[in-house]
């Protein structure tokens, strides 16, 4: 394994846009790897797990796609890289409103918002994303960087192929190199397909230990995420982002996009009143708004439109091969609660 080059850490920072989809997610993956034997339960309840870890399960759920994703604080989640689309362009750049998050035991979905971190290559496979409404708690993150201290027995929870929320009956062994700067581990539990995005967790302390990605020869893999500074970081950003602008305006549009405009989570508010003016190429090059219900509004050619809609609500540009369309003005955006 290559040691991990720090410029392929796409780092967003927090602003009014974000990716480009690139290529299809493998999150239908047909990776299998059960080690020994079958050993995965329903976690429940969770009475056979560390009482340390019970509260956290609400953090845990499935992606769009059949993956498996964790709530990291403050609206941060964490997955596999190979769960999303694969941006072509920068994290700033990119879209992922399509997508979103069933938690275990919660009626409500969180809405992906936008990307905040990306890798998926030999290296690492991880992804970082804003979501919104936030779950009610959180994973717990190691309390150091430092992997020498971090135990080697694990447990995987997360979301198997037609399975609900389930773990192995034992803890397994994880193990990785110290000293270096590798940034993948391997661990001996079991998984299915769906597993991929599930936190990799201490077994005894419940703190985690990194995502899973897939399987390797007689081991599964996972990666450990970015640090704690800057995960902190991007969850401190996340806390201080303020409303956007009550106008806004966006254009020209290249080929083949698929780039966030804005992302307004329902912290803020609970509705938002806006004018859109569109100038685009009709009917390949579309605005698309995915509000708080999950429902979708799409504009194109030359149009005007007012719009009353739910939070969380993103907004994002899909355009065709051609780079025809010129504009999207946003005027008189207002946020309320009825």
């Amino acid at each position: 394994m290559r040691r991990r080059s720090p410029s392929l850490w796409l780092l967003w920072t927090v602003g009014m846009s974000v990716i480009a989809c690139g290529q299809e997610s493998r999150s239908d993956s047909s990776l299998r790897s059960i080690i020994d034997e079958d050993s995965l339960q329903p976690v429940g309840d969770g009475t056979q797990l560390p009482a340390s870890l019970r509260g956290s399960l609400g953090a845990i759920g499935k992606l769009t796609g059949g993956c498996t994703a964790f709530h990291l604080g403050d609206g941060l989640v964490a997955t596999a890289g190979h769960c999303l689309p694969k941006p072509t362009k920068t994290v700033a750049e990119s879209a992922c409103g399509t997508y979103s998050i069933q938690w275990n035991g919660e009626a409500q979905p969180s809405h992906c918002l936008r990307y905040l971190a990306y890798q998926y290559d030999e290296q690492s496979d991880f992804a970082l994303i804003e979501v919104d409404p936030l779950p009610p708690t959180h994973i717990h993150l190691p309390t150091r960087d430092d992997r020498a201290d971090r135990p080697s027995r694990a447990l995987v929870i997360g979301y198997p192929k037609d399975r609900p929320l389930s773990t192995t009956a034992q803890a397994c062994q994880a193990r990785w190199e110290t000293g270096t700067d590798e940034q993948k581990f391997f661990h001996d539990c079991d998984t299915l397909p769906g597993h991929s995005g599930s936190p990799v967790l201490d077994a005894d302390s419940a703190q985690l230990i990194g995502v899973h990605d897939g399987d390797a020869e007689k081991a599964n893999y996972g990666s450990f995420l970015p640090s704690l500074r800057q995960l902190h970081q991007l969850q401190e950003q996340l806390r201080a982002e303020a409303p956007p602008p009550s106008q806004l305006s966006f254009g020209p549009f290249g080929n083949n996009e698929m780039r966030v405009l804005f992302a307004i989570p329902s912290r803020w508010s609970k509705r938002a009143k806006l004018h859109v003016h569109a100038n685009l190429e009709a009917p390949y090059d579309k605005l698309v708004l995915i509000d708080g219900i999950g429902r979708r509004t799409e504009l194109t050619g030359a149009s005007d439109q007012d719009l009353d809609l739910p939070l969380p609500l993103s907004a994002f540009v899909q355009t065709d091969y051609s780079g025809n369309s010129q504009l999207i003005e946003v005027k008189d955006l207002t946020l309320y609660t009825p």
